[in-house]
C-alpha cells in the first residue's frame, strides 16, 4: 500500500536561525556544535552589555538630577538666609522720610538742607526681551528663548569655540528633563555638524568633518530665519506666540508686492548655498565618465573598423560590367595571350582478376 505523506514537527533554533528535526538526537548533535555554542555566546554577551549600558545612563541622569537637586537646595537656603524681615508699616499721619540728624554743637540754628534724594533708576534691560536679533539682513532667535522651537529634525545654527563662528547644524535629539519633586524642567540637545577645517587643513586639502555633540545648551543655539522675514514680522510673530495666537490664522500681506495689472511679483534676490560632496561621490562620478569615454572611443574604433573591410572588400555588382571593359580601373588584364590546356594523358584500364574454383 501507499504511505500517505504526513507532516511532522520540526524543532527551531532561535540562536541560529534555522530549522531542523525534532527528534532529541538531530538537537542534541546541533546544540554541542561550535557554531551553536558561539552563537549563543554572542547573544548572551549583547544582553548583557546593553544591560549594563543602560544602568550606567540611568546612573548617571540620576547623578546629575542629584546634583542639581543640591545646588537648588542650597541656593534656596542662601537665599533665606540672606533675606531680611520687611519693615513695619508706618503709622497713621507719620511719613516714610527719616527724622532729621541731632544738630551738632556750635552749627546755626537756621534753615537745614538736606542732600537731594537720589531716585533709583530702574536698570536698562540691554537684553532683547523676545531673543529676535538682524545680523546682515538675516533674522535670528535665540535658542535659550525659545527652547520650544527646537526639536528633533530641526534647523539652526551652534557656536562652534574651535572654529570660532556659527556652523549650520541639524537637531538629531531634544532631550527633556526635570527635576524631582519641583516643576523645574531643562533641555539638551544631540546636534550634529559639519566642522569646518582651519586655514592650516584647508591648504592641505582637508575638508569639513561631521561631528556629533550631545547634552549641548540651548545657549550655543540660534534659529535662522527665512530671508524674506524682517525684524519687525519675526517680533510680531514671537508676541503672537507669547498670547497664544496662531501666527497662520493673522492676515498678514504678502512679502511680495504684486501687481493687479499684470498679476506678477517683483524680482528678489535668493541665496544659494552649494554643498560639498563627498569625496566617494566625487570619485565614483570621475569613474563613470572615465568608463563612458572608453566605451565610446571601442565603438567609435570598432565601426571605422568595419567601414574599411565594407570598402576594401568586393561584391558581385562590383565584380560585373555590362559595358565591357576592364575588371577594375587599377588592373588591366589582357585577352590577347596565348591560353593553352594541358591535355591528360591516358589511364590504363585496371582489369580486375576473378579467381575461379578451377584455379
Amino acid at each position: 500500500m501507499v504511505d500517505y505523506w504526513v507532516s511532522k514537527e520540526r524543532h527551531y533554533c532561535k540562536y541560529c536561525n534555522v530549522w531542523m528535526q525534532s527528534d532529541r538526537v538531530s538537537i542534541k548533535h546541533h546544540e554541542q556544535g561550535r557554531r551553536h555554542k558561539e552563537k549563543v555566546d554572542e547573544t548572551l554577551k549583547q544582553k548583557r552589555k546593553a544591560k549594563s549600558d543602560a544602568n550606567n545612563s540611568q546612573r548617571e541622569l540620576q547623578d546629575q538630577l542629584k546634583q542639581i537637586e543640591e545646588a537648588a537646595q542650597a541656593k534656596y537656603a542662601q537665599d533665606m538666609a540672606t533675606r531680611r524681615a520687611p519693615p513695619p508699616p508706618p503709622r497713621p499721619g507719620q511719613s516714610n522720610a527719616p527724622p532729621p540728624p541731632p544738630r551738632r554743637p556750635g552749627q546755626s540754628a537756621g534753615r537745614q538742607f538736606r542732600p537731594p534724594v537720589q531716585l533709583e533708576e530702574e536698570p536698562e534691560d540691554e537684553e532683547d526681551d523676545n531673543g529676535v536679533y538682524a545680523v546682515r539682513g538675516v533674522v535670528y532667535l535665540e535658542g535659550k528663548k525659545h527652547e520650544s522651537q527646537l526639536e528633533t529634525g530641526s534647523a539652526c545654527q551652534i557656536w562652534v569655540e574651535e572654529a570660532e563662528q556659527w556652523v549650520d547644524a541639524l537637531v538629531e535629539q531634544a532631550t527633556v528633563h526635570t527635576v524631582p519633586n519641583t516643576e523645574v524642567s531643562f533641555r539638551r540637545f544631540t546636534v550634529m555638524y559639519m566642522l569646518p577645517p582651519s586655514e592650516e587643513a584647508m591648504k592641505n586639502g582637508e575638508k569639513a568633518e561631521p561631528m556629533t555633540e550631545n547634552e549641548v545648551l540651548a545657549d550655543r543655539l540660534r534659529i535662522p530665519l527665512p530671508a524674506n522675514v524682517t525684524l519687525e514680522a519675526a517680533e510680531e510673530m514671537v508676541e503672537q506666540w507669547r498670547n497664544g495666537d496662531d501666527a497662520t490664522q493673522t492676515n498678514t500681506k504678502p512679502s511680495v508686492i504684486i501687481d493687479e495689472t499684470t498679476g506678477m511679483g517683483v524680482w528678489s534676490t535668493v541665496e544659494v548655498r552649494q554643498i560639498d560632496e563627498s569625496p566617494e561621490a566625487v570619485v565614483k562620478r570621475a569613474a563613470e565618465a572615465e568608463a563612458e569615454v572608453e566605451r565610446t572611443a571601442e565603438e567609435q574604433k570598432r565601426l571605422d573598423a568595419l567601414e574599411d573591410f565594407s570598402s576594401q572588400g568586393d561584391n558581385a555588382l562590383g565584380a560585373f560590367n555590362p559595358w565591357g571593359g576592364s575588371y577594375k580601373e587599377e588592373i588591366n588584364i589582357t585577352t590577347n595571350g596565348n591560353v593553352s590546356f594541358k591535355k591528360r594523358g591516358q589511364k590504363k584500364q585496371k582489369r580486375r582478376r576473378i579467381h575461379t574454383d578451377d584455379e
